[in-house]
């Protein structure tokens, strides 16, 4: 970092041979201190710590770096040598007028994102997008709801092949259900966050029982939703790009002469997700038909 303007201020009524000592202590060269406190100590016959009430009682460091932001010279004044390099050994340094604006330019991002992930968990109650979840998600997503801590979420699940409850918990973010909160390296999600909304709008037909029993679904629908997964053994080209299989729990009437839309979502890892509805509960989408070329 650029120094400017360095200047060495020691009282009046100093003793010269403290004068001379402390003088040597501000001696700077090649921006590095040329003696360490121990050694001037140690030339003054007393211990370290005194030396450092000594220079801090009776002399002051000034000097100016300029700030990476504005560029504006700014003064310091600083009574250690540890001091000093703390301020001028810094990869960066913002004043503090430009780092309030940082501050708060970063709080008002940070509030129009919270609007934004409030206004999409608001849309994702808005067009039921539980209805998109299996039994297994639906119970976890059931449960995030009435735990009263991440870390009860994890400890009712501990038990649970890895990869089925993130999964899961993955699929509840994406759908907008609920917002994951990651640590500060981001390394791991260290809770969840949701409309508390949900508890009230949770549609009649996906309940929890007061016997705490699994979920209970509508016995029939007119909708097909699913997941398309990689085939993971996919040797050749006769062998299909996407294959698993299917349980339903409900009764699927897709019934002729009725126009159904459908759609297929990327998901991680792959995975598409395929929804086939009435086109009449969807009234914006666009008629589609399939032509060879």
């Amino acid at each position: 970092m650029n120094v400017t303007n360095l200047q060495i201020k020691i009282s009046e009524d100093c003793p010269k041979n403290i004068k001379e000592s402390i003088l040597k202590y501000w001696k700077i060269e090649n921006d590095a201190f040329l003696y360490k406190p121990k050694t001037i100590a140690k030339s003054l016959e007393i211990p370290t710590h005194k030396l450092s009430a000594l220079i801090k009682e009776s002399s002051e460091c000034h000097f100016e770096t300029p700030c990476d932001y504005c560029f504006e010279e700014i003064k310091h004044i600083v009574s250690s040598q540890t001091a000093f390099n703390y301020l001028t050994h810094q990869s960066e340094y913002v004043c503090q007028s430009c780092s309030d604006l940082i501050e708060e330019k970063e709080r008002i991002e940070a509030e129009k994102e919270r609007e934004e992930r409030i206004k999409s968990l608001k849309n994702a109650l808005k067009n039921k997008n539980w209805e998109h979840l299996n039994r297994y998600q639906f119970k976890i997503f059931n449960d995030i709801i009435h735990m009263d801590s991440f870390s009860s979420l994890l400890k009712q699940y501990r038990n649970t092949k890895n990869n089925l409850f993130w999964s899961a918990i993955f699929t509840l973010r994406d759908l907008d259900l609920i917002v994951l909160i990651y640590s500060s390296f981001g390394a791991s999600v260290v809770d969840i966050q949701y409309l508390n909304e949900l508890k009230e709008l949770l549609p009649d037909y996906l309940i929890k029982n007061d016997n705490n029993e699994d979920v209970t679904f509508n016995k029939e629908t007119n909708e097909l939703r699913f997941k398309l997964t990689k085939n993971p053994n996919q040797y050749s080209y006769d062998s299909p790009e996407y294959s698993g299989t299917l349980e339903f729990k409900q009764n699927i009437v897709l019934k002729p002469g009725v126009e159904y839309s459908f759609g297929a979502w990327k998901r991680q890892n792959d995975v598409l997700y395929l929804t086939i509805i009435p086109t009449e509960d969807k009234p914006l989408l666009p008629k589609q038909k399939n032509k060879a070329w």
